[in-house]
């Protein structure tokens, strides 16, 4: 066990009691490293100190079906759940929007459709000028 993890152990122990193992090599640690063993006492004189200087937060009887109760008259106030579908669809309503009206006329603006013996082609046009010719799948 190296000085990091013997502290990070240390200061664990004050918060939860360590596993037989881990408190054996924390100790053999210690009995042989001067800094860890300084960094162990001078935790446990602030604990000590710390526990003497600030009271004990006491709770009255009542307090846990008083709070019961009032979590219970006042709930939540949680978003509804269709809200994200909404937002969804909201958001990609104004892409297709802006997509298909193309107010800055940097795009695609419209389709023209075109038939000519019998087939149908679709030519897309930006600016009065043919983009490109697209072909529909014979369904035969």
């Amino acid at each position: 066990m190296d000085c990091q993890e013997a502290q990070e152990r240390i200061l664990e122990a004050f918060v939860e009691p360590l596993g037989a193992d881990q408190r054996q090599s924390v100790d053999n640690h210690i009995a042989t490293c001067g800094t860890c063993r300084s960094f162990a006492e001078i935790q446990r004189v602030l604990d000590a100190r710390l526990v003497a200087a600030v009271p004990t937060a006491r709770l009255s009887a009542g307090f846990r079906t008083s709070l019961r109760e009032r979590i219970r008259r006042d709930p939540v106030s949680a978003w509804p759940d269709f809200l994200p579908d909404l937002a969804h669809l909201a958001g990609c309503s104004v892409a297709t929007g802006v997509a298909v009206c193309d107010p800055w006329g940097c795009g695609l603006h419209r389709f023209d459709v075109f038939s000519s013996s019998g087939n149908t082609s679709l030519l897309g046009r930006t600016g009065g000028r043919r983009l490109t010719q697209f072909r529909p799948i014979n369904r035969g």
